[in-house]
């Protein structure tokens, strides 16, 4: 519950203060770029602090630096919030090739936080290669993909319709829908596990299937 409030003051709370009181001073385009600081900031505490070095580590840092370098490069405003867009799309794309290439990024992610629990990765690989747990991790990093691009055709409309003069509903909207869709998915992680993962490991226990 911690991590909740702190999450919603660095990503939602602190950015609208600076937009908010920093942009008669510092104008649309210097308050638009400061009130992503805070996240940034916030994202490389939490990443260096829990040293996720692995590929989920590679992954989140990914997401926190590339963005904020197309920020600096970007030279108005309204570039600053259709960067977003891109970064999303290009986040999709992604993730439906690590589908094509047979390495679905949600498989990796969880390889990631089964080592965590002690589980060894070699193991965590094998079973979640198996026909009947591989399956469901198409499904999840699908459905992770296709949370990004319509995540970006929600940025596209905001942006349309409110423009700079909204970037305080803007940002509202486009936190709290995250929010929202961060919970469907992990909530389908956690029953597809729950369901399926965790009876399979069992089942597959029991025929000695890791030791072979």
């Amino acid at each position: 519950m911690k991590r909740v409030f702190l999450e919603a003051a660095f990503f939602l709370a602190l950015p609208l203060l600076v937009w908010s009181y920093g942009r008669p001073v510092l104008g649309d385009y210097s308050a638009i770029l400061l009130s992503g600081l805070p996240g940034f900031c916030y994202g490389l505490y939490v990443l260096l602090k829990d040293r996720r070095f692995t590929f989920t580590g590679v992954f989140l840092l990914a997401t926190l630096l590339i963005p904020r370098f197309l920020d600096l490069l970007s030279d108005s405003p309204e570039w600053l919030l259709r960067n977003n867009i891109y970064t999303d799309a290009a986040l999709g794309l992604f993730f439906f090739l690590s589908i094509a290439v047979k390495r679905p990024a949600a498989m990796l992610f969880s390889v990631d936080v089964a080592a965590t629990m002690g589980y060894p990765v070699q193991s965590s690989l094998r079973l979640f290669r198996h026909p009947e747990a591989y399956r469901w991790f198409l499904l999840l990093t699908f459905l992770t993909g296709l949370r990004a691009f319509v995540k970006a055709g929600i940025r596209a409309l905001l942006i349309s319709r409110f423009g700079i003069e909204g970037y305080g509903v803007y940002l509202s909207a486009l936190s709290l829908g995250s929010w929202l869709s961060y919970g469907i998915i992990l909530a389908a992680y956690g029953y597809i596990f729950r369901k399926h993962i965790y009876p399979l490991a069992e089942r597959l226990e029991k025929e000695d299937y890791f030791s072979r």
